[in-house]
């Protein structure tokens, strides 16, 4: 077992209609409940240790309100081919979609019948920045910043091998204020890079 094992996890959710939305009637942007934990992502690394919490908590709802409405998670070259994927990211939809399958710590049958492992634990084992946040210089939105994470995370799953994902990650954060005129930053991009292609 490898780590094409959890991608394909991921991808087989891709056209899951699930969708979370992150603002509330009034266009107050919500975030997860600081009383549980979470504080407000008032800055990038904030944002990540939240990111890192959700994650490992398996909590759908607090990830969900973590992600921009244009999130995008881009796989590495490899795996769109082993994985015969579309295109090389998908969108916060397909993202929610595959997070839930991995959250609800139940097996999922595929279309061919064959089963993947219900994953009944996720461990963050490392999560260090490599670099600072910087500018991203996004022509689109402006204060976008990226910065590049070293991850490792352990997905222990019933009655198989657990996979382990290490390398680079990089993240992209923006920041968003709501009518109140509260700024808060949201994960805007999420760039696989670990494990070299072979």
């Amino acid at each position: 077992m490898h780590r094409t094992t959890i991608l394909i996890l991921l991808a087989v959710t891709a056209g899951a209609a699930f969708i979370l939305a992150g603002c509330t009637d009034e266009g107050i942007i919500t975030a997860p409940d600081p009383g549980q934990g979470y504080p407000e992502a008032v800055s990038p690394d904030l944002l990540v240790d939240n990111l890192v919490r959700a994650y490992a908590e398996r909590a759908l709802d607090a990830y969900a309100l973590l992600l921009d409405e244009d999130f995008a998670f881009t796989f590495r070259p490899c795996d769109v081919a082993d994985l015969g994927l579309k295109s090389d990211h998908w969108g916060k939809q397909d993202e929610l979609a595959a997070a839930s399958r991995m959250f609800s710590g139940r097996p999922h049958v595929r279309d061919d019948g064959t089963v993947v492992p219900a994953v009944t634990a996720i461990e963050v084992e490392s999560c260090l920045p490599l670099t600072g946040w910087e500018d991203a210089g996004d022509p689109d939105r402006g204060g976008v910043l990226r910065a590049v994470y070293d991850l490792r995370v352990r997905f222990v799953r019933e009655e198989a091998t657990d996979l382990t994902v290490a390398g680079p990650s990089t993240f992209y954060a923006v920041p968003v204020a709501d009518p109140r005129g509260a700024v808060r930053y949201r994960l805007l991009g999420w760039v696989d890079q670990s494990l070299p292609c072979e």
